[in-house]
């Protein structure tokens, strides 16, 4: 009896050093050649050029566009000051 219990115990420690060594072995294999990721299947999609119809209807655009040109197509100081932001958050931070 003891010596079916010692060679069950035996193939156990066998079993499980086989079941570890080979989980290591594909875990270094599978960081070695990683499988490729999808891309982004929306990529980087352009809007629409905005007409004169759309901004007449709609008054929060038409005001949004304006303040989006001024930021990014104009040089004047006040609006490069709204346009960096990191700058006005420590400001508002600061002043609260």
């Amino acid at each position: 009896m003891r010596k079916i219990i010692k060679i069950i115990s035996a193939i156990t420690i066998l079993v499980v050093l086989g079941v570890a060594a080979s989980m290591m072995i594909h875990s270094v294999s599978s960081s070695k050649n990683p499988v490729p990721t999808r891309k982004n299947s929306q990529g980087n999609k352009k809007a629409a050029p905005l007409t004169s119809d759309q901004l007449t209807h709609n008054s929060k655009l038409k005001y949004s566009s304006f303040i989006y040109f001024a930021i990014k197509y104009t040089k004047i100081q006040r609006w490069q000051e709204v346009s960096d932001f990191r700058s006005c958050l420590v400001s508002l931070i600061l002043t609260q």
